[in-house]
């Protein structure tokens, strides 16, 4: 192993400040290994081999590398390699993964990550994501919070807990509590109720969430009419992703519109994290590696619908636009004759605008897929979510469709293999810090079906945050619910755009979209 000035490794060590309880765990453990060391100059060589060891392990951790016990299992067959290269009778081998224990962590991978980016920030609220469900009608105030609350006690990733154990994350599931807030708060007297609603709203995503206190969530139920209420639900990325939260919603609309029952309806997390850590130790694993490695090999330079280079996210800018209610649908015709996906078709649409401010033939788009259906995880309020790199040809002579398909061919390319993380893989391309990015625009079609009922009466969902603070430089969300105008987020990084650069984008795309939904109008001469 090549040396490694003092310099950097002190300027790193301090970086990881947060995770010393794991070098400490496994540095005491593996020093009691040297002391079966009776040559001093062998002595020495073996600690500054297990130092690098360490550091390698930490550094990999951190970066998101490979699964934690991957981790763990790598160092301790180079430790044992270690030994038998000098000549030393290697220890017993779980000896050594029991010091190299500390990385590994009782969530998932992707639970982890969210984790130690947390920790490195501990000051930041950019993982608190939130919705708001408006609700047009008089609204049992009573039964709806023991709706809530009972659906809150159903959700495993909301009763959890996240504390430090020797540098690691473990997830504890604490009994359920009936003590936590849930303000009704009566705004219908003011001028502005709404306004009034978004401000204390946002407020309350600035805070700051203890994972290792807890609760990760949190509820609210303003009035704003005599017979209309907004219900704000806000959570930690580290439980809940875009789909566990349309899960929370329904699940709460059900109880309440039904009468609140004891059977069981969500899923079990333990068996979501279970699945999860058995494709960790996987061949599946390795293989979905091998093919991104070999996807990516000759991966373009990502391009940006922003001219500045990025910083660190501190601030993310949101515009919104509410699109023509036949847009939906519109989409849905051109993608049937495409034989493509709508999702696929806003994918086009987005890759088409990128292109033409980079002039760009190829462009690397990042799509968050869910990777749920047919695992346990179809029906378990949870953080599952992953961002694949999308890399789609655009051609100046190509129409719409002619991208669609492009778009269409790579997701069923990369759809085997979604379950790597793309942490993991911005690790093994070595994309880490700086400017180096793994795509560009990060382009969310969220297909949720929200058509809530709460007895009577329907709930409209509205997405406040998406608690992803790994915004490097734009997002674009384009939201799809029963019965509702489609809508157009814009989340950008506040050192690539500004409000007037992000409106613009807003109006680009929202006028590309519309055209898009009126393709086959144009295709067939008007008729």
């Amino acid at each position: 192993m090549p040396a490694v000035s003092s310099s950097p490794i002190a300027a790193l060590s301090r970086q990881l400040a947060p995770l010393g309880g794991v070098a400490s765990q496994a540095r005491g453990e593996l020093l009691g290994v040297l002391e079966s060391v009776p040559d001093p100059r062998k002595k020495r060589g073996v600690r500054h081999r297990f130092a690098a060891i360490l550091f390698v392990s930490v550094c990999a951790v951190v970066s998101g590398a490979r699964s934690f016990a991957a981790i763990a299992e790598w160092a301790a067959d180079a430790v044992d390699d270690t030994l038998s290269e000098m000549g030393i009778g290697a220890p017993n081998a779980s000896t050594i993964r029991r010091a190299l224990s500390a990385f590994t962590g009782d969530g998932s991978a992707a639970q982890e990550l969210v984790w130690l980016a947390q920790r490195l920030a501990p000051t930041s609220p950019l993982y608190n994501a939130a919705e708001y469900v408006e609700i047009n009608g008089p609204l049992d105030v009573t039964s709806f919070e023991m709706a809530v609350r009972a659906t809150v006690a159903e959700a495993d990733a909301l009763n959890a807990r996240f504390v430090e154990d020797h540098g690691r994350a473990v997830q504890q599931h604490l009994r359920t509590t009936v003590d936590w807030p849930f303000p009704v708060i009566d705004l219908s007297g003011h001028a502005d109720p709404s306004a009034c609603a978004h401000r204390w709203m946002r407020a309350d995503l600035a805070e700051i969430v203890d994972l290792s206190r807890g609760p990760v969530f949190g509820h609210a139920l303003f009035k704003l009419g005599p017979t209309h209420y907004r219900w704000y639900h806000r959570c930690h990325h580290i439980a809940l992703d875009g789909y566990g939260f349309s899960l929370v919603a329904q699940r709460v609309a059900q109880s309440y519109t039904t009468s609140i029952n004891h059977r069981r309806w969500f899923g079990e997390l333990r068996e979501v994290v279970e699945a999860d850590h058995a494709y960790q130790m996987s061949e599946q694993r390795e293989l979905d590696r091998q093919f991104w490695m070999t996807h990516l090999a000759d991966l373009p330079p990502t391009h940006s619908l922003s001219n500045r280079s990025q910083g660190p996210v501190k601030r993310i800018l949101r515009q919104n636009k509410r699109l023509p209610t036949d847009v939906a649908a519109g989409l849905r015709k051109v993608a049937q004759r495409a034989e493509v996906s709508w999702a696929a078709l806003v994918l086009a649409v987005v890759a088409r605008h990128l292109h033409r401010r980079t002039t760009a033939n190829e462009v690397v788009l990042g799509a968050p897929l869910m990777g749920r259906l047919g695992s346990p995880a179809a029906r378990t309020p949870a953080m599952i979510a992953n961002i694949v790199p999308l890399r789609v040809t655009v051609r100046p002579d190509d129409d719409l469709l002619d991208t669609t398909r492009s778009v269409a061919r790579e997701l069923r390319t990369v759809h085997p293999h979604t379950r790597y993380r793309s942490e993991h893989l911005r690790r093994d391309l070595r994309l880490l810090g700086g400017t180096r990015r793994l795509y560009g625009p990060v382009v969310n079609v969220l297909p949720f079906d929200y058509d809530l009922r709460f007895g009577d009466y329907r709930g409209v969902a509205k997405n406040i945050s998406t608690g992803a603070q790994a915004i490097d430089d734009i997002a674009i969300h384009f939201h799809v619910r029963s019965n509702c105008a489609p809508e157009l987020d814009l989340d950008a990084n506040s050192h690539c755009y500004d409000d007037t650069e992000l409106a613009a984008h807003l109006d680009m795309l929202t006028t590309d979209l519309v055209d898009a939904a009126q393709l086959p109008l144009a295709l067939h001469g008007g008729s």
